[in-house]
């Protein structure tokens, strides 16, 4: 049968000259916390205003107290006072006393902490009150996020690689969605509603089928690793803008050759043995990415592509290395094998006319 550790309670009362300062705080917040959750839910009212000043519509939120319940023993989850607004019915009028323009920009969200990552966890169901502080405890031993100050999680560049690399092989390794559902049928095991042998089963089957995949795409896996950590990276030459974020990628001559985004942490595939240049700084219409152009030799055929499309086919039944080229006068969209060996159809032509 599976169990969950209980939670932690306040067994009797305590001083702080009998704890020490450390120990009274920590004490405190759990005799507060176990308080808070047997007392009544906080009930306030929200109030929007909405308003208008010459022909210009406003409106603003507020909230007004009305039952303190658990954050009486919580305050600091309570609601602050500046939050409440004037009392005012429709139709009334005040006078506007100043009038303010403030140019400010938007930042990143700041780097989740422990709590945050916690709650994230348990509201997608991934682990138990015992299990989630030892996956917590697992990335950090193993490098992959620090804790910084404000107990905050930073990712480490090798974390990143690892996510990115994942989520570019198999994005369900990744995503909390294969281990939600996994918890789930742990705790319909635990209800009597499903056979432990089967979902035993199923569930290897599935992470089985997904190990054999991962193993065949590790090339991928390598080629990100190999350009986050090696001084390869280093001598990568800007050539070509990202459709994503618009910067220059690098171009990675040592082989494989192919191009990577230090800004994306992405990496993308090339087709081999011949000269890469960009290609008249054209972009994909399909994805913003500047085109670049593939010749063989001196004397050899030559086509552009597009490093995402080359990447990541964005036709169903296009394979992984075929390219889509464009015409740019026409825009007319031909498919051509990268290892075409006549090298005799013309760039943009149309395939049932190429000769």
């Amino acid at each position: 049968m599976l169990e969950t550790t209980p939670p932690i309670t306040p067994m009797r009362a305590a001083s702080e000259g009998e704890l020490g300062s450390d120990g009274w705080r920590l004490y405190d917040y759990i005799t507060r916390h176990f308080i808070a959750t047997v007392s009544e839910d906080c009930k306030y009212l929200q109030t929007t205003i909405d308003f208008s000043i010459g022909s210009e519509a406003f409106s603003c939120s507020g909230k007004t107290l009305i039952s303190a319940g658990y954050t009486a023993v919580m305050p600091w989850q309570g609601i602050p006072l500046e939050e409440a607004l004037p009392a005012c019915e429709r139709g009334d009028t005040f006078t506007v006393d100043d009038i303010k323009l403030v140019e400010k920009q938007t930042s990143p969200p700041d780097y989740l902490t422990e709590a945050e990552l916690i709650t994230l966890m348990e509201k997608h169901g991934i682990g138990t009150d015992a299990s989630i502080p030892v996956h917590i405890n697992n990335v950090c031993q193993r490098n992959y996020v620090t804790v910084e100050n404000g107990r905050k999680l930073k990712p480490t560049n090798l974390g990143i690689v690892l996510v990115h690399g994942y989520y570019k092989t198999d994005a369900e390794l990744v995503l909390p969605t294969i281990r939600s559902a996994v918890e789930k049928q742990l705790s319909l095991i635990s209800l009597g509603k499903a056979n432990h042998q089967q979902v035993l089963q199923h569930t290897l089957d599935i992470f089985k089928r997904k190990f054999h995949y991962f193993v065949d795409s590790i090339p991928s896996m390598d080629e990100l690793m190999e350009v986050s950590f090696s001084p390869i990276a280093a001598s990568g030459k800007p050539l070509s803008r990202c459709g994503k974020c618009h910067r220059f990628m690098k171009y990675i001559q040592a082989k494989p050759s192919r191009l990577h985004c230090s800004h994306c942490d992405e990496t993308y595939s090339l087709p081999q043995n011949g000269a890469i240049k960009l290609y008249k700084e054209l972009r994909c219409p399909l994805d913003e990415f500047e085109l670049v152009l593939w010749t063989s030799g001196p004397r050899g055929k030559s086509y552009p592509l597009c490093p995402y499309c080359f990447s990541n086919p964005p036709f169903r039944d296009m394979k992984k290395g075929r390219t889509v080229l464009l015409n740019s006068r026409s825009l007319f969209w031909s498919l051509l094998e990268p290892c075409d060996p006549d090298g005799k159809r013309k760039i943009g032509s149309n395939p049932s006319e190429a000769k």
